[in-house]
């Protein structure tokens, strides 16, 4: 699983990626310590990420992206 975080600008901030394997029981946390790209803490606001998940291969199989608030 990779995790993307993008302003609303669509400026890339933070990215991140995880493996694990899926069996529909178990979650393997990707965790955003709110920083960007520089390490700077970003500024409170609406961000949005994009998760995607992909198979071994490193092909991705399906993606989707929400809103995530910034607040302190």
């Amino acid at each position: 699983v990779t995790v993307t975080v993008y302003d609303l600008m669509g400026r890339e901030q933070w990215s991140g990626s995880v493996t694990g394997v899926s069996d529909m029981q178990r979650s393997t946390p990707v965790t955003w310590n709110l920083t960007d790209k520089s390490g700077r803490r970003v500024p409170r606001g609406i961000y949005l990420y994009r998760a995607t998940v992909s198979e071994p291969g490193g092909e991705p199989c399906e993606s989707g992206t929400k809103r995530i608030a910034v607040t302190d």
